[in-house]
């Protein structure tokens, strides 16, 4: 989930930035809670971008570790 700033509509300032702030937190969280979790499948449809593969139930070639995924040429690298 982005964080997309919610149109203020002239009403109470406060609740309005108590909202936003909550939406920021949200959008925070996520990025947090999805990022580098340990995977133990590869997964369906990678991005560019770092995953943390468990070495065990998946191992793209060098154990457990951070691998970095590379589109362009569909393949993981170990990062460490």
């Amino acid at each position: 989930m982005a964080y997309i700033p919610a149109g203020y509509d002239g009403s109470s300032l406060s609740l309005y930035l108590q909202a936003e702030l909550q939406r920021v937190s949200d959008a925070i969280q996520n990025i947090e809670d999805n990022s580098m979790q340990q995977r133990h499948v590869a997964p369906d449809k990678p991005r560019d971008g770092l995953f943390y593969a468990d070495g065990t139930d998946w191992d793209p070639g060098s154990g457990k570790g951070i691998y970095r995924f590379d589109e362009g040429t569909d393949t993981f690298t170990f990062v460490g």
